[in-house]
Formats: structure tokens, sequence, C-alpha cells
């Protein structure tokens, strides 16, 4: 990062490029390659549990197809992650395509439809939440 930025002739192309690989760099080593599980009660819709899987593959965070949907959105919610939500295939509540995002929050937000920590909702194979792999 520092190189990049030391650089004089460095565009800002680069610079957030460089910023953003030092950021994710900071977890990506420590979150291993598999399936994870997100299973949340949303009041706004009566309580009901909403379930979905996320791969993490090669520092790519996929919230995978078939995984449930929240049909609505939050006033938290970004509007980024709202227009894709908008924009990306979902039948009756159901995800038709992989959806790749930058970090288990987006993928969370993505699927709640509301401002989430994803690091403590999304769960491993033991039901432990991702936020154990980070680095300290």
């Amino acid at each position: 990062l520092l190189k990049i930025v030391e650089q004089k002739d460095a565009t800002e192309e680069e610079i957030n490029e460089a910023i953003y690989i030092s950021c994710i760099e900071d977890y990506l080593p420590s979150l291993p390659n598999g399936i994870y599980t997100l299973s949340r009660k949303i009041k706004r819709q009566n309580n009901t549990v909403f379930k979905a899987k996320m791969e993490v593959k090669d520092g790519k965070f996929i919230v995978l197809k078939g995984s449930e949907i929240v049909p609505d959105s939050a006033s938290s919610l970004l509007p980024s992650i709202d227009v894709l939500r908008n924009n990306t295939p979902i039948e009756n509540g159901i995800l038709k395509e992989d959806v790749v995002m930058d970090s288990p929050s987006a993928c969370g937000e993505f699927v709640i439809g509301a401002a989430c920590n994803g690091w403590n909702y999304w769960k491993d194979t033991d039901n432990h939440p991702i936020n154990i792999y980070r680095m300290k």
C-alpha cells in the first residue's frame, strides 16, 4: 500500500485498489474457503426465520442461489445493496443465481435487507460465528 501511495504518478484508481486490497487482506487469509450459513428471525416479517448460504472461495464472498431473501428492506440498508437486491433474480423469496459480494456483512445485508454484522451472523459447520476466524 505504501509503495502505491508514495508513487507520485499513481492514479486514484490504483490507490483505491491498493487500499481495498490492504483492508481485505487483514481478514481474508484467516477465513477458510467453505460454506457458511445464516439463520435469522426477522421481526418485520412476523418473526419468520430466513436461511441462507454463503460460500467463501479464494477471497470471494458468494450468497448462493437457493438462499431465502427477506422480501422487503429496512431503512438501514445501504442504497447500493438495495439496488443490487432489486436487480437480482429473486422469485418467491428465493435467490435464483449466486451473488458475489465483498464482505460477509454485505452478504448478510443482501439476505436480510437491513444493516448486518455478517461476522456475527454467518456460522461455520460447528455453528460458530465466523468472527472466530478473524485475525486479532
